[in-house]
């Protein structure tokens, strides 16, 4: 081919080159808009997070230092009774635990400004958070276009584009529906009505329940008891919460803030006994832990109870339980500094 057939031939496929970047220029402009569009209007199923944030956010910036914040996802909520712990600590307590849905880096970085030097965090994190991995969920990208677009601008800048291009079509679709003037009463078991002072979700005693809470929580339960972890063979050492953790631990120790971690509650299951993968995630964890420089209290497996202990997830106990693993944690903790 000559030189002159050559480059007619590379004229000849210019527009449609020009017309595909344009047209994916046209598709990330209007993608771009429409997220920016629905930054700060939420969905109404992330209401009861937003409420329950709130209550608890306000109390700790109300609350004097030294403090004790419980910071984790909903076993925090569900599992610890932060009024022993207060009154055994005699330090104000509060339970900053909502949704391990919204991931590690959530949640460590928006309890960052309610920390003041003197303050202890104690971590009871879910097993999944600490893989910390970027991965974006539906509660994540919900809760944050709607409810707390302030962390999403706290992002450095290519994670604000990832977190723009993981969006799925569907929450920008259905974020353009009109605002509702009156949110209906929240349905379900999850309300902000149902926390304590400190921030303790109080609606876990069985014999609490309407006839229509009891059948929610009856089928969440039933699912809970088939479910299988796999926690250690889904383990990464690389994985980026390692990593998270002890530079949350060093920022903490340079602010004159302490930091100890312990394992969550969790229904217990064979497989994590019986299967040599499982057992040695659970057996090693602490040490891994430690590793960090962070301090670990107590043996995982000292915290799988039994079905009947638990509420509506492997993760969340009833009322009675709650109250026997809070003390059973505060024998195995030292005091506060």
């Amino acid at each position: 081919m000559s030189d002159s057939s050559a480059l007619a031939l590379k004229s000849h496929h210019l527009p449609y080159w020009f017309g595909l970047a344009a047209g994916l220029l046209g598709l990330s402009l209007l993608w771009t808009g429409l997220f920016w569009s629905q930054l700060g209007h939420p969905l109404p199923e992330t209401g009861w997070m937003a409420e329950v944030y709130a209550v608890k956010r306000a109390h700790a910036k109300a609350l004097p230092s030294p403090k004790v914040l419980v910071l984790a996802g909903s076993n925090a909520l569900f599992s610890l009774d932060s009024g022993l712990l207060e009154a055994d600590w005699g330090r104000p307590v509060v339970n900053l635990g909502v949704n391990a849905a919204l991931g590690l880096d959530y949640l460590l970085r928006t309890a960052e400004p309610l920390l003041q030097p003197g303050d202890l965090v104690v971590m009871p994190l879910e097993y999944p958070l600490y893989q910390g991995d970027r991965f974006l969920n539906a509660q994540l990208i919900d809760y944050v276009i709607g409810q707390d677009p302030g962390y999403w601008r706290s992002l450095p800048f290519f994670e604000r584009l990832s977190f723009i291009a993981q969006v799925p079509a569907a929450r920008l679709i259905a974020g353009l529906r009109p605002p509702v003037e009156s949110p209906p009463t929240p349905s379900g078991l999850y309300r902000a009505q149902y926390l304590d002072a400190r921030g303790d979700y109080t609606h876990n005693d069985w014999s609490q329940l309407t006839a229509a809470e009891r059948v929610i929580a009856e089928q969440a339960h039933a699912q809970a008891r088939l479910k299988r972890h796999t926690y250690g063979r889904d383990d990464r050492a690389d994985a980026p919460g390692w990593q998270r953790l002890r530079a949350f631990h060093q920022q903490l120790q340079r602010r004159g803030i302490g930091l100890w971690m312990v394992p969550p509650a969790l229904m217990d299951q064979p497989s994590y006994h019986t299967d040599s993968v499982e057992r040695h995630y659970y057996e090693t964890l602490p040490e891994r832990v430690r590793a960090l420089g962070i301090p670990f209290f107590w043996d995982p497996y000292a915290c799988m109870y039994p079905p009947e202990d638990f509420f509506d997830t492997p993760y969340h106990l009833t009322a009675a339980a709650r109250t026997r693993h809070t003390r059973s944690l505060i024998a195995q903790l030292p005091s506060p500094p």
